[in-house]
């Protein structure tokens, strides 16, 4: 059961169960309260000393959110915000001295720090005033449809003579943010803070802002953040004669697998090509330019490019530049073999007067020996003069193809006359 005591310090509470033991205690902040007795149910009340303090600006006006650090003796440790009154108060503090120091960028506090003497019972009443020597940015960060963008990290680098100052701040659940600290008389650049922090976020419009800092805060230093995106879309061109554009196609494969091809687009109407998207996993591709066209009727060469897949989007231009191959070009090594021939022909039908009777007596000869051999096998029981004649005569019936019958070729025609049987 927990009470309150009335305005005169006396409290009451019942029915009670008789057959149950009860314990009574008795506090409150700022006292120490005892019993008079161990038996008694009456508590004696000692106040323990407090500091009030009350934050002030240079207008004289409650002066919020300054952190006051408070330690004393038996290491009493207390560190306590100020409200939008401007005002603190350390209670339950016992006698001793106490260390007070105001903290609050921006600000410069007068007292900086002081000791206060605390007593039993007593409430120590201070007053610090603070002076402004700092200033603030703020603004929003938002994606480009105007959602809020929570948790991103906001840096403000000094230029110039100011190059050694540096801010920075978090975005909260409605994508606002303050930069505090920011000296007068510096410029500073705005932007997103890079690293390890922000890693959600590809690109900002604008990539960052240039502002100077007066004698006041910074207003509406508003910023546009692009997420990342998991995929990665890949656009190109093609510098071609349009006669050429049906005989093209591309071509994309992964290096760790050149032979599967993940996607092919034929080119038909249009030089511009968009493949399906790839997933951003910061592996290597090659994306390559094929024809159909015959290596024997042109030359040309295909380009290609080998890319990691690790933004949001490529794109590419490649050139096709085909030129007829000439007639000297078109002779392969059969064309070379074959010129000694057509020469060789030429040459014997333009001596074919000459070269008649040679090939004519060739070719008896070549009849002759191939009809011998027979015939001498099956008359071999004869006399060596009838086999002769019956040779000869064999021979005289073959006939002779007429080209070969030429007025040039009468002394071979006489040789080959049978003679009469004796």
């Amino acid at each position: 059961v927990v009470l309150t005591t009335d305005n005169t310090g006396k409290y009451s509470v019942g029915p009670l169960h008789a057959d149950k033991k009860y314990l009574v205690e008795a506090g409150k902040e700022g006292y120490v309260l005892s019993k008079e007795t161990p038996s008694s149910m009456s508590f004696q009340a000692f106040k323990l000393g407090e500091i009030s303090v009350q934050m002030l600006d240079e207008q004289g006006l409650p002066l919020s959110s300054v952190l006051l650090s408070l330690s004393g003796d038996r290491q009493y440790r207390s560190n306590n915000v100020t409200g939008v009154d401007g005002n603190m108060v350390f209670s339950g503090l016992s006698p001793g001295q106490y260390f007070l120091r105001p903290m609050m960028k921006e600000y410069k506090f007068e007292p900086a720090s002081q000791m206060i003497n605390v007593q039993e019972g007593t409430t120590e009443k201070i007053a610090i005033k603070g002076a402004r020597v700092a200033f603030s940015c703020f603004g929003k960060v938002t994606s480009l449809n105007g959602e809020p963008e929570p948790g991103i990290f906001i840096e403000a680098l000094g230029q110039g003579v100011c190059s050694t100052y540096q801010e920075e701040s978090k975005t909260e659940t409605d994508g606002s943010y303050r930069i505090r600290g920011l000296q007068p008389k510096c410029i500073y650049d705005i932007h997103l803070k890079s690293g390890e922090v922000n890693t959600h976020i590809e690109r900002t419009a604008p990539m960052s802002r240039s502002v100077s800092v007066d004698a006041s805060d910074l207003q509406d230093i508003n910023i546009i953040a692009f997420r990342r995106m998991n995929q990665m879309d890949i656009s190109g061109n093609v510098k071609t004669d349009l006669k050429f554009l049906s005989t093209l196609k591309v071509r994309l494969v992964s290096e760790a697998q050149p032979d599967t091809p993940i996607h092919t687009i034929a080119l038909s109407k249009s030089t511009f090509f968009y493949l399906p998207s790839l997933v951003i996993d910061n592996k290597n591709y090659l994306l390559s330019l094929e024809s159909s066209l015959s290596r024997s009727e042109y030359d040309f060469k295909l380009s290609s490019v080998e890319f990691p897949a690790n933004r949001s989007h490529k794109h590419f231009t490649f050139e096709f530049n085909p030129s007829p191959r000439t007639v000297d070009q078109d002779l392969n090594q059969g064309s070379f073999l074959f010129l000694p021939f057509i020469a060789v022909v030429i040459a014997l039908a333009y001596n074919y007067k000459t070269v008649l009777p040679y090939v004519a007596n060739l070719y008896q000869q070549v009849q002759s020996t191939t009809l011998k051999s027979p015939i001498t096998a099956t008359s071999s029981s004869s006399s060596s003069s009838s086999t002769s004649a019956a040779a000869v005569s064999s021979v005289s019936d073959i006939p002779i193809p007429p080209e070969f019958l030429g007025s040039e070729s009468s002394p071979v025609k006489r040789k080959l006359k049978p003679r009469k049987a004796q």
